[in-house]
Order: structure tokens, then C-alpha cells, then sequence
């Protein structure tokens, strides 16, 4: 089974990816962009979210052994990104999405405060995002389910999904 942690800009996506993963035993795949982003001077573009996207793939795709997989994050995030900073709706990017989907798409809600970090730059459209992803979940036709809370609430709710399944 692939779980992908999805939603905006400081939403406990890795926090969670990390608790499910050691409560599960399961496999933890990172963000990627975090990575790449973090070695990276100056400022992102184009380029650099087509270069992040293919490696997030590929990672995914590699590391799968068709048991438990839970991702912080996939390919949505970077369509979405594109979309929301360079206004392209790339669709190749949305056909690695319908090809590759997971069993479940758990989508973090924005009700966390926001916490600063150098590579986070939306606080302000956290909300406006969260809907991006919604909508988009929505058009793929995956299966999905809002986590909210926080802390013990959280994790407990986003359990309660997967072992719904």
C-alpha cells in the first residue's frame, strides 16, 4: 500500500509521514525538494521543480516493494507548484499522477500555526493552496481523506484512514 502526506506549506506533512512510518514499520520516502532545494543557491525555477519532480518519481517508483510506503509527499505537489508560481498546467506531470496514485492520499489541513523555515514561502495562501489541493484530489479521482487536529489528534485521525481501508 502507498500513503502520500499531501497539502500546503507547513501542515505536519513529514512530521506525520515519520510517526506512520515507525508505527506502521513501513517504508518513509522524504520530500525531495527539501533536499534539492536546500543544496541549491538562489532562487527556484522552472527547471528546478521539473528536476524536483522527476527525482521525487523516480524514489518513489524505485523504493516501492509493494509493501507499506508512506510518502511526504509526490508528483501533486509539484503540479500544483508549477501551476501556482509559473501558471503552467504541465500535463505530463499530470499523467505520471493518473499512472502512479497511491491507495490513499491523506491531505493535511492548514489548522496548524505556521512554522518559519527558509525554504517556506506561502503562510499567507496557506488556505488558497489547501483548496489547489483539494480541487486537484478531486479531479484525479483518488481516494482521500482530510486529517485535522493536532498533535495525538492528528496521527490518531490519520490512522483511523488507513485502517478504514
Amino acid at each position: 500500500m502507498r500513503i502520500v502526506l499531501t497539502g500546503p506549506e507547513s501542515t505536519g506533512k513529514t512530521t506525520m509521514a515519520e510517526q506512520l512510518s515507525i508505527w506502521y514499520k513501513g517504508r518513509m520516502i522524504p520530500e525531495f525538494a527539501r533536499e534539492y532545494l536546500t543544496n541549491r543557491e538562489g532562487t527556484y525555477n522552472i527547471q528546478d521543480v521539473y528536476n524536483i519532480s522527476a527525482r521525487q518519481l523516480q524514489i518513489s517508483k524505485n523504493e516501492y516493494r509493494g509493501s507499506l510506503q508512506i510518502e511526504d509527499t509526490d508528483l501533486l505537489t509539484c503540479y500544483i507548484w508549477l501551476e501556482d508560481k509559473f501558471g503552467i498546467r504541465d500535463k505530463q506531470i499530470w499523467s505520471s499522477l493518473e499512472q502512479w496514485r497511491p491507495d490513499l492520499y491523506l491531505l493535511c489541513a492548514t489548522d496548524l500555526p505556521w512554522q518559519k523555515d527558509p525554504l517556506r514561502e506561502d503562510q499567507w495562501r496557506r488556505n488558497i493552496i489547501a483548496q489547489k489541493y483539494f480541487k486537484n484530489l478531486e479531479r484525479l479521482k483518488v481516494r482521500f481523506c482530510v486529517v485535522e487536529g493536532s498533535g495525538r489528534q492528528r496521527f490518531n485521525k490519520a490512522r483511523f484512514f488507513i485502517e478504514s481501508m
